[in-house]
């Protein structure tokens, strides 16, 4: 899970929906960071929300999370990296857009009942 950065060291603020391009400009100017593809995973009560997204890495090994978010689509929000390359990723995601997709919904296995809550 990565977690949010609300302090950042970066010299244009970094824009909402704009991660991967935050992302690389936050790593080109600190270089001991590196980029993270991966899902943001919103949960929902039968599915979960898979949208690809970008975290920065520190050499920690910490996942941070720089692009700004609207308070309301942060609760649950989880990130999920993609076990392949950079390089895979933007292959994915590249098919995903010629295909029109832009987010993937996955069923949940168990879905909470409306007791749970």
């Amino acid at each position: 899970i990565a977690r949010r950065q609300r302090q950042m060291c970066i010299r244009d603020r970094p824009e909402p929906r704009e991660c991967r391009k935050n992302v690389y400009r936050f790593v080109a100017e600190h270089a001991d960071h590196s980029p993270v593809p991966g899902w943001a995973t919103y949960p929902g009560l039968e599915c979960c929300r898979f949208v690809a997204h970008y975290v920065v890495q520190n050499p920690s090994g910490d996942l941070i999370d720089i692009t700004p978010i609207r308070e309301e689509d942060r609760r649950g929000l989880c990130f999920v990296p993609h076990a392949g390359t950079c390089a895979e990723f933007e292959s994915i995601i590249k098919r995903m857009r010629e295909a029109g997709v832009h987010e993937v919904w996955y069923p949940r296995a168990d879905p909470p009942s409306s007791t749970n809550f």
